[in-house]
Parts: structure tokens; C-alpha cells; sequence
């Protein structure tokens, strides 16, 4: 697992090992209006909204690029009954075809975990954890939590840029 302290840095990084990562991409788009009936006052959300930014690590990705083998994580509680809650790392291991408007879900809960953010990354015990300081950390906090995720104290690797600080 890559950490790093920002989001926007965590997109590009994932994007990037995901174009390395063998096999095929699979494209996922999310529904692209607001259907009368799931909001009492549709002018509350711009069109665009259903489309939103896909820079943003915290929402479901409008279009989500995916790869069998890749690693996602949940962004939602899905059933915490059988252990899919919010923040929860999984492998992909089949990817279908779907067709929007016979599809009943709207969005796809996931994104891509090759990197996440450090303080996404609270709560994870991770075999080995890579910290790659593009931008500076915040606090001396975010060290601590970014190298505390590890089982095994010899398994971490920081990576700096030369103007990280």
C-alpha cells in the first residue's frame, strides 16, 4: 500500500499503477441524472452533480476504471454483517458488463486502493506500506499513523520528493 497525504496525489498514483497493471480495463459510469421521486426538491442539485468531479477520494467515482486482480476499497457500508463496511479493502476478482438502463445500481461504492491517503489509512494493518511524500505532511501525527500500519516494523519504505520537507 502507497501513502501520501493528499487526495489529489492518491488519485494519480492509483491511476497510474492501475495503467501498469496487466489485463483489460473494465469502464463503470454512474447514472447520470437524479430520477424524480429520490429527492423532494430537484433543484437542490445542479446537473452536473451526478457527473461530479472524480478528483474527489471521499465520493463514488462517476466513471471507475477497473482491472481483475486490482485492490478497491469501500467507501460505504455495504452489509457490516458480512464484513463490508466503510473502508474495507478488497481484490477484484470477476468484472461483468453491464447495461445502464437495465442496471438498478446508480454508483459504484469503490475506488481504487493501490494508494490512499494516510488518514484513510487509520484503522488498516497492512503487510508493507510505502509513504510517498509528494507534498509535506501536515503533522508529526500523520508519520506516526502512516508508519504505524504495518504488522511488521521492518516493512515500510518512505519515498520523498526532493521538495518535501
Amino acid at each position: 500500500m502507497i501513502l501520501m497525504p493528499l487526495n489529489d496525489d492518491v488519485v494519480k498514483v492509483n491511476d497510474m499503477v492501475l495503467d501498469v497493471f496487466p489485463g483489460e480495463v473494465m469502464e463503470y459510469f454512474s447514472f447520470d441524472a437524479i430520477h424524480p421521486g429520490e429527492v423532494d426538491n430537484k433543484s437542490l442539485y445542479p446537473t452536473e452533480f451526478p457527473n461530479r468531479n472524480d478528483d474527489d477520494a471521499t465520493m463514488p467515482l462517476h466513471n471507475l476504471q477497473l482491472k481483475i486482480g486490482c485492490i478497491v476499497i469501500l467507501l460505504q457500508n455495504l452489509n457490516t454483517m458480512q464484513g463490508l463496511c466503510n473502508e474495507t479493502r478488497l481484490r477484484v476478482d470477476l468484472l461483468r458488463q453491464y447495461s445502464k438502463p437495465q442496471s438498478s445500481a446508480k454508483e459504484f461504492p469503490v475506488q481504487l486502493a493501490f494508494a490512499m491517503t494516510i488518514k484513510k489509512s487509520q484503522g488498516q494493518a497492512l503487510n508493507m506500506v510505502g509513504l510517498y511524500l509528494l507534498n509535506p505532511l501536515f503533522t508529526h501525527g500523520q508519520l506516526y499513523v502512516a508508519l504505524s500500519r504495518t504488522r511488521i516494523s521492518s516493512t515500510g519504505i518512505v519515498l520523498c520528493d526532493g521538495g518535501a520537507n
